[in-house]
Formats: structure tokens, C-alpha cells, sequence
């Protein structure tokens, strides 16, 4: 059984998500570097490899843009399209918060794991807890990300409600002259309309 029209433009959507968030990781991650060897920087440390960092830069983009991405089309497209943009944003922002907490709690536990082993305290999971919330990078990231993702939002939203590719037509000045173009109009007549129209009116004038 072969994919249907929305579904392949769904998949589309989430490849080109996909792609734009590990390109938008791997920029961060040359601007990171250049920031750490500049001359106004004391340098990396030595526990920093450029490329294991580049590398986990590249898979983080893309499995967030992937799993986002999917996500975002799938309830832009199911729970979304009859919302306003308003709900839309808001219901994004409260849930991108909310699974950003998630991963750092985890990912506090992650790392207490693996530095203190079975036998760690929960002082020691507060205070590292602690350092990575006021982690200036962190706070970096969560605000650059939650920009972006709002902003993938807006763009689904105006491709779902006025047409692919407006919008991009729109920024290029396509609408700013008037164009010939041709178009197909399709005209379908419902059985029984007058019949049926009937019927409302005189609903409509024994309720008036």
C-alpha cells in the first residue's frame, strides 16, 4: 500500500526539518570553536575534541529535528489546523519548556550515574541539577532553540493555512505586480442541491 499525498508531503516536511536543524547545530558548533581559540577566549580545555563535539552536534540535530520535527507536523496538521495561531504558539512553548525540564533532569541523573556511580546521594544530584540550570550555555541553547522551534511553527502554520510555498513567494515579490497566470476551475453540482435547498429555507423562515 503506497503513501498518500499528505503523507508524503508530512515526510517531506520532516526531512526539510530535519536537515535546517543539523545545519543550524553544525553553525553552532563552528561558532562555539571560533569563540573558544579566539584571542579573546583562554582557550578550551582538554578535555574539548572539536570533533567529537562536532560530531554529537550533527546527531543531536538531527535526531531533535527529526523527532521535533515530526511531532510539530503531526499535531500542526491534526490538532492545529482548526486552532488559532495564538493556541498554537502557546501550546508549543508550554510543551517545548516542559520536555526541555524532562531532559535536564535526566540528563542530571545521567551524569551523576556515571561520576558517583550506584552509591550517590541526592545532594550530589541537586548541586550538579543546580550547576547545569544556571549553566549560562544551557540557558543559551534553550532560549535559541525554543525561538526556532516557535519560528518551524509559524512556517507550518502558513503553509497549512495559505497554500505551500506562499509564503516564500511572498519574500520573493511575486505579489507586489500583477501576473497573468492559468488556472483549472473544477464546478461540481450536489444531488438533489434545490431540494435540499428548499428544505433549510423553510426551516429558516418557520424558525424566524
Amino acid at each position: 500500500m503506497g503513501l498518500t499525498p499528505s503523507q508524503k508531503l508530512s515526510i517531506k516536511k520532516v526531512l526539510f526539518i530535519s536537515v535546517s536543524y543539523t545545519l543550524i547545530s553544525v553553525f553552532i558548533a563552528y561558532f562555539n570553536h571560533e569563540m573558544l581559540v579566539s584571542q579573546f577566549s583562554l582557550g578550551p580545555t582538554n578535555i574539548y575534541q572539536f570533533k567529537s563535539y562536532l560530531l554529537g552536534s550533527i546527531v543531536i540535530g538531527f535526531v531533535a529535528g527529526s523527532l521535533g520535527g515530526a511531532a510539530l507536523v503531526i499535531v500542526n496538521s491534526r490538532l492545529f489546523r482548526k486552532k488559532s495561531f495564538s493556541f498554537a504558539l502557546l501550546s508549543t512553548g508550554v510543551s517545548y519548556i516542559i520536555v526541555f525540564v524532562i531532559v535536564i533532569f535526566c540528563s542530571a541523573a545521567f551524569q551523576t550515574l556515571l561520576q558517583y556511580g550506584n552509591s550517590f546521594e541526592f545532594v550530589q544530584y541537586f548541586e550538579l541539577l543546580n550547576t547545569i540550570i544556571f549553566d549560562g550555555t544551557m540557558m543559551t541553547n534553550f532560549i535559541l532553540w525554543w525561538v526556532i522551534t516557535l519560528f518551524t511553527l509559524f512556517l507550518l502554520q502558513v503553509n497549512d493555512k495559505f497554500g505551500p510555498g506562499i509564503l516564500f513567494k511572498f519574500l520573493k515579490g511575486n505579489y507586489y505586480q500583477p501576473k497573468k497566470e492559468q488556472r483549472i476551475f473544477m464546478f461540481a453540482d450536489m444531488r438533489s442541491s434545490t431540494t435540499i435547498a428548499e428544505i433549510l429555507v423553510m426551516k429558516s423562515t418557520l424558525i424566524c
